[in-house]
């Protein structure tokens, strides 16, 4: 156990004094894996999906805060999206611009999730969204959970509808991919699995139950695989339930080591402490952090050399 505290001890060490510049390359990291996603979903356009292109808008989400890269991502996306279906591309460009509203009303900061939840699940990892938002945010980003979720579905419809839309025999439009969309009954369990994911990891972590982030993992993952994979049996639609299964282990594994990076907390050393004043009780529950005792390290300091030594030891005999 001393093994990992020392190992997480210094990984911390080493996140605080750099963090800085970590964030801002996670930030160039996430946006280059989102950008790389949606060139391969939606890569019609053939100057938006060169490397000429990707890699200046990699570089400059490096530079700029999170929320710049939510917006660079969401112009890129509804450019693709563009050069496949001018309809279906400002639909896109109505729905983001609707979540952006009301998110920003909601004061909700991870607006990266409008397509970071699209990249997740090309990946078959969707649930790290509302895993992440959960642990790291407030109430207040079940709207961009929400929001985030439904784009996805949305250009998930899209990507299976490329076919037809390509087809100059067969012209779709966005009210197409909408109905299509709604009328697909997978939606609302999605929806459902998402948002009922967050809400549970964002209750467990925000209560005083000793281990919540723990708790938070695991109830969150729970109810999200419970109802996925209700949904999925009782639509008689067993074709992802590999993915849920793998994505949602990935999801676990994800979240404890979180757990292990940023909670260091000795539950085995809780405190209690009640105190008053003139008007109020007041309760104080503390929970310390685990900290390695400092190595008692002795310093022997030399300031003869051999000479000394022997003459030190002559005047001995003498005495």
């Amino acid at each position: 156990m001393t093994i990992f505290v020392t190992a997480r001890s210094r990984i911390r060490s080493f996140l605080v004094r750099s963090e800085a510049w970590l964030r801002r390359l996670a930030n160039c990291i996430w946006a280059v894996v989102c950008l790389v996603v949606m060139r391969q979903l939606f890569g019609f356009h053939d100057l938006l999906s060169s490397n000429l292109i990707l890699i200046p808008l990699g570089m400059i989400c490096f530079f700029v805060p999170m929320s710049a890269v939510g917006l660079i991502l969401m112009i890129y996306t509804t450019l693709q999206v563009m050069s496949l279906s001018q309809s279906v591309g400002v639909m896109l460009f109505l729905m983001f611009m609707l979540s952006y509203i009301f998110s920003n009303a909601y004061q909700a900061r991870q607006l990266t999730h409008f397509v970071g939840i699209t990249a997740l699940y090309r990946m078959h990892t969707p649930y790290l969204a509302p895993l992440w938002a959960g642990l790291f945010g407030n109430i207040s980003e079940v709207t961009t959970i929400i929001c985030g979720s439904v784009i996805s579905f949305y250009l998930k419809t899209v990507h299976d509808s490329i076919p037809k839309i390509s087809d100059g025999m067969d012209t779709v439009n966005a009210l197409d991919i909408l109905q299509s969309m709604v009328s697909n009954p997978m939606f609302f369990v999605y929806e459902l699995a998402i948002v009922g994911m967050f809400v549970t990891v964002w209750l467990f972590r925000s209560s005083k139950l000793r281990h919540s982030w723990i708790w938070a993992v695991v109830f969150g993952t729970l109810i999200e695989f419970v109802i996925m994979l209700g949904g999925s049996l009782f639509l008689n639609d067993s074709r992802g339930l590999t993915q849920i299964t793998v994505g949602s282990l990935v999801t676990i594994v994800v979240g404890v080591l979180l757990y292990f990076l940023f909670q260091d907390l000795d539950f085995k050393r809780v405190e209690t402490v009640q105190f008053s004043d003139d008007e109020y009780y007041y309760y104080v529950t503390a929970v310390p952090r685990i900290r390695l005792a400092e190595e008692d390290k002795e310093i022997k300091k030399i300031t003869g050399g051999a000479e000394d030594v022997s003459e030190e030891d002559d005047e001995e005999v003498e005495e």
